[in-house]
C-alpha cells in the first residue's frame, strides 16, 4: 500500500492502443475493499500487526483470483487521470502490446494532504 493519501495514474497510451484499466476488488475472506490503515483497522480484523496482515492474507492472496470480487474497471482511455484512495485494493489489469509504441504508458503520481494518512 502505498503510504500517500492519493494515487493517480494518468494514461498516455496512443487511443488506438488502449486495453483494460485499472480493476478495483474486494477481498472475499474479510469483505473489505481495501487494506488495513490503521493500527484500529488491523485490530478490528483480528490482525495483532500488518505483518501478521501481509503473511496471512496479502502474500497468499493477491495473485489467487478466486479470493477477490472483481467491483469495477476505470476503462483506460488516452489523457485520463483516475485518482483514488491508495488503499483500495487494484490492480492494472493484463499487459498487452509487443513494443514499447504500443504497450500500457502511464504516468503515476502520488499525492498527500495535510493532516494524517487516516486513523
Amino acid at each position: 500500500v502505498d503510504q500517500c493519501h492519493w494515487s493517480g495514474i494518468f494514461y498516455l497510451t496512443r487511443p488506438e492502443d488502449c486495453q483494460g484499466g485499472t480493476d478495483f476488488f474486494r477481498h472475499k475472506g474479510t469483505g473489505a475493499d481495501h487494506a488495513p490503515y490503521s493500527q484500529k483497522h488491523l485490530s478490528d480484523w483480528g490482525f495483532a500487526s500488518y505483518r501478521e496482515f501481509v503473511e496471512r492474507v496479502s502474500k497468499p492472496h493477491s495473485r489467487d483470483r478466486s479470493q477477490w470480487d472483481h467491483l469495477m474497471r476505470v476503462p483506460m482511455k488516452f489523457n485520463r487521470l483516475v485518482l483514488f484512495r491508495p488503499w483500495l485494493w487494484h490492480t492494472a489489469g493484463p499487459a498487452f502490446g509487443d513494443c514499447p509504441e504500443n504497450a500500457r504508458l502511464i504516468y503515476l503520481m502520488f499525492f498527500n494532504s495535510e493532516g494524517p494518512l487516516r486513523t
